[in-house]
């Protein structure tokens, strides 16, 4: 009967693909998941141990809450995006030949001692790890190895140039919202002519979402492996200082 019900949703072939039974599960903010490995907050990696135990004790979906960028913002439900991944909960150690760069060494120092605080120190994690992300930007944006990992990730997930652009935006006007920057900003008329003006901030926006991705491609793998479905949530509302809104404006209700 429940399946004959199911048959004429739009969900149906992904129910059909999971299988129509009772799953069991858990749900949890990725903040709060900080290990001894941690970097100052639960990041992506953290995963694979609740993975691990999802699995030992029978269950078979790990949901957590919104993992989108929330800028500078402790809410996942304020999400400057509604696909990008929140550079927070990256794994800096883990990127590649990151040890050579000079503020590693202190960067992971100083996010170990916000690991001990009770509470995450969200922009205090933020800042420290956008800024070691800018030196390491720095040290691989001109091998041309890096170049074509970043280009083939941009033609596979086209948002990221409007976010990227976004971002970079955002950050040359303090951070502030579009609706007070230049109307050549705030109202482009070609969003290609002002990605190329803009073309290094923007990598930089964009190779961050690579790592992000990638990280989060070797969980969900992981998971595949263990037989645990990966369940995410989306942001339901997102900010009105985001990139959609800024970018989409005649998909949303927008006082200016």
């Amino acid at each position: 009967m429940l399946q004959d019900m199911m048959q004429n949703m739009l969900t149906y072939p992904a129910w059909k693909k999971i299988g129509i039974q009772k799953l069991h599960g858990i749900n949890t903010p990725l903040f709060s998941l900080r290990t001894e490995a941690s970097e100052g907050i639960g990041e992506f990696m953290d995963l694979m141990p609740l993975i691990d135990w999802v699995q030992g004790v029978g269950f078979h979906i790990l949901q957590i809450l919104p993992i989108n960028d929330t800028g500078y913002s402790a809410s996942p439900y304020n999400a400057l995006s509604s696909i990008a991944l929140n550079p927070i909960f990256l794994r800096l150690s883990l990127l590649e030949d990151i040890q050579s760069i000079p503020i590693f060494s202190e960067t992971i120092y100083s996010l170990k001692k916000l690991n001990q605080k009770p509470k995450v120190d969200y922009r205090e994690v933020r800042l420290t790890k956008m800024r070691c992300l800018e030196k390491y930007v720095a040290h691989i944006e001109k091998d041309p190895s890096w170049k074509k990992r970043l280009f083939d990730f941009i033609d596979q997930q086209p948002w990221v140039k409007t976010y990227a652009l976004f971002m970079a935006l955002k950050k040359k006007n303090g951070q502030s919202s579009w609706l007070y920057w230049p109307e050549e900003e705030k109202n482009p008329t070609s969003f290609t002519d002002l990605f190329a003006i803009h073309e290094k901030e923007c990598l930089f926006y964009a190779f961050i979402q690579l790592f992000c991705y990638s990280q989060c491609i070797e969980i969900k793998r992981y998971a595949e492996k263990k037989g645990v479905y990966l369940k995410g949530d989306i942001p339901i509302l997102l900010s009105p200082d985001s990139a959609d809104v800024w970018a989409e404006r005649e998909n949303f209700s927008v006082e200016e």
